[in-house]
This record gives structure tokens, C-alpha cells and sequence, in this order.
């Protein structure tokens, strides 16, 4: 198709909707994309059958064909397919081919620019994914200079850190967000939107998300928790935990992989919560997000490692998240994973974790009227796990 006639040529730049991205797909511009993956500003990213276990661990992309550097180092990564369901172990990285390419016509316009990230529910059983884009020198993410002589092949780097899990092929454990022009232009400012995406926010709230330690009532028990934690030595004897849901599997309890609910604790009129070190915690933010159609948001860590903690957040909240609640509220906490290091460390009620970047939408998302699985949530875990009890 001569460039003239590609449909983005009259596209606002900003973040693709869901309708975009299936006339990208149509126009060739992605390759091998299944529109039941693609979410309101994201497109999940399916794993294929050809799949490499690294011996020394992740290699960070090097600005050449990483697909021939896997396929030919015997030195760096052993090969394997795999047609069924395939356990990983903690603390050894792997990584997968991916059914998504992009496509020639694409990778020519040097209009798109790419960000990932891993799923929500992924993140919440401390799995680390990262996208690979040949061609490209960097993790999560890609753009005009970068691809400009890649082939279009993408690959995941997935590193399971406390559990056991399995993975099969068709499922999607990470996901990118395509933006025409570059990301950076189409920044909103935070402290203006933040006035109408959020909720239970202070008034100078200029797009921070801050810890939330008041104890709720978890789901249909009578116990009450600010957080949760589980154990990561003693995940290695239970059983690798799917990263899929279909109907009829059985989830594994909370209590099967040691979880454990976390009371607050108070002092002088202050609420705060102690991160143990060799412990996976699971805590909530204070305020609550009620993105517009107009918007998505990318979540990252004020800082990511702070000494004596790693804080991770899964980041892209897709448009209209926190509209559709069932009890006709406005707005849906996010969920922070903490894995601490070396020492013992006191989180305190209000103190800044994390930083929303709201993106404007090239197009606005559909108003469906349907949340997506977290849309209600408080205190939670993976939707991998069954309900507390």
C-alpha cells in the first residue's frame, strides 16, 4: 500500500485505540495479530512455540539481530518448543518468540514508537517480563532509528523470581502500546488531569500514587489486612501456578503458596506497614484512578529499587478503567508488588510509590461499559489465585 494511502496519515498522533490498531492490522503494519488480544490501548503480546532458556542469565538487545544471535549462541541460550503446558523455575530467565511482528510498512513510515510492559497478573506473582524488539539496543519498548533495519520480530524475556510457574503457547503475559509519534508528545499534564482521573487524592496530588495503610475486610472473610506477603523460600515445593484462566481450572489457594494476610500497625497516630526481607508483598495505592476515554496511563516506580526494596507495578491502566464499577463508584486503587532485600523496612500510610504519565488517545477508547478484571478491585491478588477463605 503507497504510503499516501496508509489511514494513520490522517490520525491525530498519540496513543492507538483498538479500532486503530485493527486498520493497522489490515493495512499489514502488524502481522499475525488476533483482535481478540488487543485491549482499549494495548495489544497483548502471545507467545509462540520457540522458546530458549538462557545459561548465563538475560543479555540486554545490542542493537543487532538478536533472533540469530539465539538461534546460533549455544554458548548463551539452549533452544526448545514447546507444544504443552512448560514449568519455570525461579531465577532463570527464558525467552519466547512472539506471534505479533511488525510490519514493513510500519518500520518505513518512522512514525510509531512502542512501549510494553507486563500484564497486571503476571506482575502480581513477581514475574519479570521485557520485551525484545530486533533491531533495538533497549528493553520494553521501540522506535523509528531503532527498527529501521530490524526484521520485525519481537521477543519476550520472562524471568520468574519467587514461583514456580507454567506458561503454554497463545497466552499473552506481557503487552505494548503503540503510539503514533513520539511518546513524549503526547504527555498530558499530570497536574491538570489528575483533577478528573483521580479519587481519595490530596488536592496537590500532581500525579503521584501513594500507599494506602488502612485495614479492609478481604473479600468474603472477616479478616481484615493492609497487605500481603508470602514467603519466597517456601515456594520451592508447591506447584507451578498457570499464568492463563479458562473455565473449569482449578486455582490454587492463597494458602497453598504460604500468602498471608498482613495487619497494619500504628504508632503515634501513624499507620505504617514493615516490609520483611525474603518476603513477596502485595499493598494498595491511597488513591483511586477513573481514566477518561481520552486518556491511558503509564504507571512506573517513583524509583524502582530504594535500597532495601524493589517496588514494581505492571504499568499501562487502558482508558475508562475505574468508570464501570458494579456499585456505581467512581475510581479503582492500583496494586503495588514490594520484594524486600536485606533488611527490614517501614512503609508509612501516604508515602509516594509511584508515577502516573497520562497519554492522550490518538482516538478515543469505545465507552462499552465493561471493566476489565480488576475494574473492582481493592487489596488483591493474581487473579491466578482462588479467593481468600
Amino acid at each position: 500500500m503507497p504510503e499516501h494511502n496508509q489511514p494513520w496519515n490522517e490520525w491525530v498522533p498519540g496513543v492507538l485505540s483498538k479500532h486503530q490498531i485493527k486498520e493497522m492490522v489490515d493495512a499489514g503494519a502488524l502481522k499475525h495479530l488476533d483482535l481478540v488480544d488487543v485491549d482499549e490501548s494495548a495489544v497483548g503480546l502471545v507467545l509462540e512455540k520457540d522458546a530458549f532458556e538462557m545459561i548465563h542469565g538475560a543479555i540486554k538487545p545490542f542493537d543487532q539481530d538478536y533472533e540469530h544471535f539465539l538461534e546460533r549462541s549455544s554458548v548463551y541460550a539452549k533452544s526448545f518448543q514447546f507444544e504443552e503446558e512448560t514449568t519455570l523455575k525461579p531465577k532463570t530467565t527464558y525467552v519466547f518468540r512472539l506471534k505479533l511482528e511488525l510490519g514493513p510498512n510500519l518500520i518505513s513510515s518512522k512514525r510509531f514508537y512502542g512501549q510494553a510492559t507486563g500484564r497486571s497478573s503476571v506482575g502480581r506473582v513477581d514475574v519479570l517480563t521485557r520485551l525484545i524488539v530486533n533491531g533495538m539496543d533497549q528493553y520494553e519498548g521501540f522506535d523509528p532509528k531503532g527498527i529501521s533495519t530490524s526484521n520485525g520480530k519481537l521477543f519476550l524475556e520472562v524471568t520468574p523470581i519467587t514461583f514456580p510457574v507454567q506458561v503454554k503457547p497463545g497466552i499473552a503475559l506481557s503487552q505494548l502500546r503503540i503510539f503514533l509519534g513520539s511518546p513524549s508528545s503526547a504527555l498530558i499534564n499530570a497536574q491538570d488531569i489528575c483533577k478528573t482521573a483521580l479519587r481519595n487524592a490530596d488536592p496537590d496530588n500532581d500525579g503521584y500514587l501513594s500507599l494506602q495503610v488502612q485495614a479492609e475486610t478481604i473479600g468474603r472473610t472477616n479478616k481484615q489486612a493492609v497487605a500481603f506477603r508470602a514467603n519466597i523460600e517456601q515456594q520451592k515445593t508447591t506447584a507451578p501456578i498457570k499464568l492463563w484462566t479458562n473455565e473449569g481450572l482449578i486455582k490454587p489457594k492463597p494458602e497453598e503458596h504460604n500468602w498471608e494476610m498482613m495487619p497494619g500497625q500504628t504508632d503515634r497516630n501513624r499507620d505504617f506497614v514493615t516490609i520483611v526481607p525474603g518476603y513477596f508483598h502485595i499493598l494498595r495505592s491511597k488513591e483511586e484512578l477513573a481514566v477518561p476515554l481520552g486518556a491511558a496511563v503509564y504507571c512506573r516506580p517513583s524509583d524502582e529499587t530504594i535500597g532495601e526494596m524493589r517496588i514494581h507495578y505492571a504499568g499501562f491502566v487502558h482508558p475508562g478503567f475505574g468508570l464501570h464499577r458494579g456499585d456505581n463508584r467512581k475510581g479503582t486503587p492500583l496494586i503495588f508488588e514490594v520484594r524486600g532485600h536485606d533488611f527490614h523496612a517501614t512503609l508509612t500510610h501516604g508515602e509516594k510509590l509511584a508515577r502516573l504519565e497520562f497519554y492522550r488517545m490518538s482516538k478515543d477508547a469505545d465507552d462499552n461499559g465493561i471493566g476489565g478484571e480488576y475494574e473492582q478491585q481493592s487489596l488483591k491478588l493474581s487473579k491466578f489465585f482462588a479467593d481468600w477463605e
